[in-house]
C-alpha cells in the first residue's frame, strides 16, 4: 500500500509542478510594475520567459521608429529597460507577420525532454493571447521552413535581451 502512495505522490509532484510557466497565461502581465504596465498599454508587444526554477524574461514593445526592451527575472525582481532602434529586423517580423502565419501552423512535438522551459507569447494591445509558443522548437504548416527561420531568430534575440549583461557579452550579438 506504501508503494502506490509514494508512485502517486512522485507522479503528482513531477507533472503538477513542471515549470511555473505552464501556470502562467495572461496572468503573466498582472505582476508587471506600473512602470512596465504604462509602457505596454494599448500595444501589441512580444513576451519571452526562460528558465527552470527562477525564470529570466524580456519583453519588446514598439514605440513610433525604436522598441523598449525590458528584461528581468523572476529570482530578485530586477528589471532593466533599454531602448533599441533596429529597422528590418526580426522583431518587427514578430510583431507584424508572426499572427498572420501562426494560425496555420501545427507546433511539432519535441522528440527529447529538455528541463530548461522557453515561452514566447505575442500579445495583442488588448492583452489577449494571439501566439503562444510554449517549449515547441519547429512547427509545421504552409511555407513552415521560413516561419521556422524567423522564430528561431526570433527566439535567439529575446533570449539576447533576456540574458544578464555579463551573460550577452559571451553570447553572439543579434544586432
Amino acid at each position: 500500500m506504501r508503494f502506490p502512495l509514494i508512485f502517486l505522490l512522485l507522479i503528482i509532484s513531477v507533472t503538477g509542478s513542471g515549470s511555473l510557466l505552464n501556470n502562467q497565461r495572461p496572468d503573466i502581465i498582472r505582476h508587471f510594475g506600473d512602470s512596465i504596465t504604462d509602457i505596454i498599454e494599448g500595444k501589441e508587444f512580444l513576451y519571452y520567459i526562460t528558465g527552470h526554477h527562477e525564470h529570466s524574461w524580456s519583453l519588446a514593445v514598439p514605440d513610433n521608429s525604436y522598441f523598449i526592451i525590458v528584461s528581468g527575472n523572476t529570482r530578485n525582481n530586477d528589471c532593466h529597460i533599454d531602448t533599441v532602434s533596429i529597422k528590418e529586423s526580426v522583431l518587427k517580423w514578430g510583431l507584424d507577420t508572426l499572427a498572420l502565419y501562426s494560425h496555420r501552423m501545427q507546433p511539432v512535438a519535441r522528440s527529447y525532454y529538455w528541463n530548461i522551459h522557453q515561452r514566447l507569447v505575442l500579445f495583442s494591445s488588448q492583452k489577449e493571447i494571439i501566439f503562444d509558443c510554449f517549449d515547441t522548437d519547429t512547427y509545421s504548416g504552409t511555407d513552415s521552413i521560413t516561419f521556422n527561420k524567423k522564430l528561431k531568430e526570433l527566439k535567439y534575440l529575446m533570449f539576447w535581451f533576456a540574458s544578464p549583461i555579463e551573460i550577452r557579452k559571451k553570447l553572439r550579438s543579434p544586432l
